[in-house]
């Protein structure tokens, strides 16, 4: 049973044994107002003189012993069915405790199933992403490897379509009646240029300074 069933049936029996204690005290209540009754009418009935007096209190005791056995009766009714009512009720309180810890292993092994099934997922997702960062390493390694390769043959197309290496001759001279050139500061000038050339690598310089012509 769920323990919404237990719940109810708990508060079912804790209604009637309210019930059943109130009609137990209420009966016990008119036996003893009852059975005062007739302790006060023997005392009358001794100090009556008339025998109807006494034939009439006698009614009247009679008639009050019967209320008061038929109160007696009631209450140990009312009294048995409490009794009866408080083992159903001691009996369903054991049966929602039963359920309701059915109900939180239940709940523990559910809430474990699915810490285990996040858990799992979890893991899946670690291993695809490194998957797929393992598969993207491969591709940027790939496209490294493909990227310096084209460059490789770039630089060899570029080589080979280069003009053949040529050689220039500057001349300058610097009359020792003149004021002198900064023949030096020009040769710098033109070594960085040619530097920055596309083609510096096929290209070399060689300067001679205090030179005449016949040299």
């Amino acid at each position: 049973m769920s323990e919404s069933y237990y719940e109810s049936r708990i508060k079912q029996y804790t209604r009637s044994l309210n019930s059943d204690r109130r009609k137990q005290s209420d009966e016990e209540r008119k036996a003893a107002s009852a059975e005062s009754d007739v302790a006060r009418l023997l005392g009358e009935i001794g100090r009556s003189n008339s025998a109807s007096q006494r034939s009439s209190k006698q009614r009247r005791i009679d008639s009050k012993r019967k209320d008061a056995a038929k109160a007696r009766e009631a209450a140990a009714k009312a009294s048995r069915s409490v009794s009866d009512t408080q083992k159903k009720l001691g009996e369903a309180e054991v049966k929602l405790t039963e359920a309701r810890a059915t109900r939180q292993r239940q709940d523990q092994r559910r809430d474990q199933q699915e810490q285990r099934r996040r858990d799992r997922e979890q893991q899946q997702a670690e291993r695809d992403r490194a998957r797929l960062d393992a598969e993207r390493g491969r591709q940027v390694a790939d496209l490294s490897s493909r990227a310096a390769s084209l460059e490789a043959q770039v630089r060899e197309a570029q080589r080979k379509l280069a003009p053949p290496e040529i050689t220039v001759l500057f001349l300058a001279s610097s009359p020792e009646d003149q004021e002198p050139l900064r023949l030096d500061k020009e040769a710098r000038e033109i070594e960085q240029r040619l530097r920055a050339t596309e083609y510096r690598r096929l290209s070399g310089s060689s300067w001679n300074f205090g030179g005449d012509l016949l040299d």
